[in-house]
C-alpha cells in the first residue's frame, strides 16, 4: 500500500510548522487519512473513515475543537503552499486555477477553493486545500475480476465520493492489464501517476497510457491508434465522453469505467450513463460500500442479458 508514502509527499507541500506537527503523526493514524484539509484561519484537519478529527501541535488527533494547541493555516501558510503547488510559477498553473485542482507526485488530486476572477474562469484567491490521499491497494479488485471482469465484461465501478472507485479501478487495471492489451485512460494523472520518467503505480505490463487528455479524445485516440482489448476510464459524467464510449463499443471495445453513484436509481438519474445503459454498453454495475468501507464491494448487478 503507498498511503505511507502519499503522506510523506502531502508533507513536503506544507509550510514548517504544519509540516513539522504532520511528522509526528503516527503510522496507524497516517494510514487512516483520506484527506487533509487546510482552511485559511481554521484548524489544519484530516478525514478518517469518513470523520473530521483535528491535527495538535504534538501530532496526536482530536475529533474535537476546543484544544488549546490546535494547528492553524494562517494566510502565510495558504501562501506557501500555494506556490509550492505552482512550483512557483503562478503563470505556468493557470490551467489548473482554471479547473481548480492540482495533480501531484503519486496521482495525488489537490482541490482548491477560493475566490474567482470576475468571468469566473480562473481562481484568483486560494483560501484552502484538499489534498486527497492516493492509494495501491494490490488484490482489492479480486473480487470483481474473479466474478465478471474475467470472463470479458464491460463494467461499471459505482459509489460515492471516497467510497475508493479510483482505487478499485487501478487494481483491476492491473489484473486485466496482466493478460491483454489495455488502455488507461488517466486524464488527471492520478491512476498510473506519471512522475520523473516513471509511472508510481502498477497499472498492467499490457497496459498503454493516455494522461493529461480529455476523456474523450483519448479514448477515440485509443480507439483509431491502440487497438485495446479494454479501455479504462475513470469518473465518466458527460456526453462526450458518452459518445466516444459508444464509438468504441461499436468498434469491439470492452469497458471499466467508473461513476459517481451510491444506488441503482442514482445511476440511472444520471443521464448520459442511462444513455450508456440503453444502448447495453455495460453488462454488469458494481457497488462499493461508502467512505466507511472503501473498495469494498456492496453488490453486483446483471444490466443485460
Amino acid at each position: 500500500m503507498a498511503i505511507t508514502n502519499s503522506y510523506k509527499i502531502i508533507c513536503e507541500y506544507m509550510p514548517p510548522d504544519i509540516s513539522k506537527a504532520m511528522s509526528l503523526v503516527t503510522d496507524k493514524n497516517s494510514s487512516g487519512i483520506d484527506e487533509v484539509r487546510i482552511r485559511l484561519n481554521l484548524p489544519v484537519s484530516f478525514i478518517m473513515s469518513g470523520k473530521p478529527c483535528f491535527l495538535l501541535r504534538s501530532g496526536q488527533v482530536s475529533r474535537t475543537v476546543d484544544m488549546a494547541d490546535l494547528v492553524t493555516a494562517n494566510m502565510n501558510d495558504i501562501e506557501n503552499i500555494f506556490m509550492r503547488l505552482c512550483k512557483y510559477s503562478v503563470h505556468s498553473s493557470e490551467t489548473e486555477l482554471r479547473q481548480g485542482f492540482f495533480t501531484i507526485k503519486n496521482g495525488i488530486r489537490v482541490g482548491v477553493a477560493g475566490e474567482y476572477n470576475s468571468t469566473g474562469e480562473m481562481l484568483k484567491k486560494v483560501t484552502s486545500f484538499n489534498f486527497r490521499v492516493s492509494r495501491e491497494i494490490i488484490g482489492c479488485g479480486n473480487e470483481i475480476y474473479n466474478r465478471v471482469l474475467n470472463s470479458g465484461y464491460s463494467v461499471l465501478i459505482c459509489g460515492r465520493t471516497n467510497s475508493g472507485k479510483t482505487t478499485v479501478l487501478r487494481d483491476l487495471c492491473r489484473l486485466c492489464g496482466n493478460r491483454e492489451k489495455v488502455t488507461l485512460i488517466d486524464e488527471r494523472r492520478e491512476i498510473a501517476a506519471y512522475s520523473s520518467e516513471s509511472f508510481c503505480f502498477d497499472v498492467g505490463t499490457m497496459t498503454d497510457i493516455i494522461a493529461n487528455l480529455k476523456r474523450d479524445a483519448a479514448i477515440n485516440s485509443a480507439i483509431r491508434t491502440l487497438s485495446p482489448g479494454y479501455i479504462f476510464c475513470d469518473e465518466i459524467s458527460n456526453d462526450e465522453d458518452c459518445t466516444a464510449i459508444l464509438n468504441g463499443h461499436g468498434c469491439g471495445v470492452r469497458f471499466v469505467s467508473t461513476v459517481h453513484a451510491g444506488s441503482y436509481s442514482e445511476l440511472l438519474s444520471r443521464r448520459p450513463i442511462a444513455r450508456l445503459l440503453d444502448e447495453k454498453v455495460f453488462d454488469y454495475a458494481v457497488f462499493l460500500y461508502d467512505e466507511n468501507m472503501p473498495g469494498r464491494v456492496s453488490g453486483i448487478r446483471r444490466l443485460k442479458p
